[in-house]
């Protein structure tokens, strides 16, 4: 059976909170030169149970971070996957909004986008109304969507589920948490969707889509 987009995304929040998908490259091995063209796509297609990150590496595409580490160079990975579409659309129902017409920056964006939000099946439409709400954060390109992107869940306990993952990934036993943060208890068990509304709606906004909740950090480059 396989796994639902809340577990899917709760998976590599996970990940990405514990920093590993940050430094670890992909155990293929790292090309001498990063892919392109049919041999990123392909190389894409048949590796669809690495993470993105393991993707990102696992292609070539890697920088220096700031301790002199190799890490993934997510937006240049995105721009040269998006280049090894070519000509492809991405289209509303009319299929009038032609995907090679689109600027630079607003295809890798919208790659993106369809990639995290939209599980590569977005339209025109979806993704164009989306970019806007995400305008409104002051995420306005690749980087930035990458950077504060966190987390999705669904729409009726998305908040409270997302406190709680958060809070478990700091590896702090539960009266730690009740001193750093004021963390309330309701009949013996920890009120996340206080920890939502006293604390962690202040670093960090959501965008409301189709049912689902998307979490951004407000911590990122401008």
């Amino acid at each position: 059976m396989q796994a639902s987009k809340e577990d899917h995304q709760t998976k590599r929040f996970r990940q990405r909170l514990t920093e590993a998908d940050k430094h670890d490259l992909c155990p293929l091995g790292i090309p001498h030169s990063p892919l392109e063209g049919s041999a990123l796509l392909q190389y894409v297609e048949q590796s669809e149970y690495l993470t993105k990150v393991e993707l990102c590496t696992g292609a070539g595409y890697t920088q220096t971070g700031s301790q002199g580490e190799k890490i993934a160079a997510l937006t240049a990975f995105y721009e040269a996957w998006t280049n090894a579409k070519g000509d492809q659309e991405i289209h509303d129902h009319s299929g009038s909004r032609q995907y090679k017409d689109l600027a630079k920056e607003v295809k890798t964006l919208y790659a993106v986008v369809n990639e995290h939000i939209f599980n590569s099946l977005g339209t025109a439409e979806q993704i164009i109304r989306f970019a806007e709400k995400l305008g409104q954060l002051g995420i306005e390109t690749s980087d930035q969507f990458i950077q504060a992107y966190e987390w999705s869940g669904g729409e009726s306990n998305a908040k409270v589920e997302f406190a709680e993952i958060l809070m478990n990934a700091c590896c702090l036993p539960l009266e730690k948490l009740e001193e750093k943060i004021g963390l309330i208890f309701k009949d013996g068990k920890a009120d996340w969707q206080k920890v939502w509304d006293n604390s962690l709606r202040y670093d960090y906004s959501t965008i409301e889509d189709k049912g689902m909740v998307h979490f951004f950090s407000n911590d990122f480059l401008s």
